[in-house]
């Protein structure tokens, strides 16, 4: 394997490894080189779903009411849309010359 491409793989994992540690130092309240290695690496298993895990009680989702009858119902508003534009055609304004279609824009 080459030397420096070992190298760049050793530096960067440090880099990262550096920086997931002043964020998970700021994330608990605690000052850069106060965290222990032993709590740090708790926040990683903890992060990575490593180790024991505890249920987690999803709630129940709220029941939706029912309309009882078609008054209840919302009814969407429709709103008029305004007057758009007439579409030009794709081959409106073009050209064929030499075998090559050139179209303008028309303006």
């Amino acid at each position: 394997m080459n030397k420096g491409l070992f190298g760049f793989g050793t530096i960067c994992l440090i880099a990262v490894g550096g920086v997931d540690y002043a964020n998970q130092s700021r994330h608990t309240g605690q000052g850069l080189g106060q965290m222990t290695p032993a709590s740090y690496f708790a926040t990683i298993t903890g992060r990575m779903g490593v180790g024991a895990r505890t249920a987690v009680e999803t709630p129940e989702p709220a029941a939706m009411p029912v309309p009882t009858a078609a008054a209840d119902t919302p009814q969407p508003s429709i709103a008029k849309k305004p007057d758009l534009p007439a579409v030009r055609s794709m081959t409106e304004g073009c050209q064929t010359k030499a075998g090559t279609k050139f179209c303008s824009s028309g303006n």
